[in-house]
């Protein structure tokens, strides 16, 4: 919920792999249902990445987050954007070399940054392209027009914690 835009309840969203489940990690039913797509995601991503490894794959349609920081996630994250659409780019907190100004909406999870002022990032062009990121650090997609897809792979914290059985 901390990435649902302002004004919507809801995302057209859906993710595989290790899902937290009060204070545990399960497997997601969405990846139970769809195994083959399990499968086909995590190939695409071995001949892209092979050293890359993750827990989780999430998939979403025509959805800007809003500024956040990604609460549950340990290690770098993947995201590549696919479908027609322009704008839609990844903006990562960068103050020393960030060109592109937000404002700070709501308080961040590990960031002291003030409601109402305005922090500086860069944009990441992800359309069609890997682009590796670190969601520990404020970041949010930018306003965009058409229909865009995006995966992103990522770790989930405590996944070594889980049981085999």
């Amino acid at each position: 919920a901390n990435v649902i835009p302002d004004g919507m309840t809801a995302v057209t969203a859906f993710t595989v792999g290790l899902v937290s489940a009060y204070v545990t990690l399960v497997a997601s039913n969405e990846g139970l249902k769809r195994p083959n797509l399990v499968k086909m995601c995590a190939q695409w991503m071995r001949q892209q990445h092979p050293d890359f490894h993750y827990t989780t794959i999430s998939f979403n349609k025509n959805f800007a987050s809003k500024l956040h920081v990604d609460a549950n996630n340990e290690g770098p994250s993947f995201i590549i954007g696919l479908g027609q659409y322009s704008g839609g780019e990844l903006w990562i907190y960068d103050p020393d070399s960030g060109t592109v100004e937000i404002e700070v909406r709501e308080r961040l999870r590990g960031f002291g940054f003030r409601v109402g002022s305005k922090i500086k990032g860069r944009l990441l062009d992800v359309r069609g392209k890997w682009v590796q990121f670190d969601g520990n650090t404020p970041h949010c997609t930018m306003p965009f027009e058409g229909t865009r897809y995006s995966m992103i792979y990522f770790t989930r914290r405590r996944w070594q914690d889980m049981s085999t059985a």
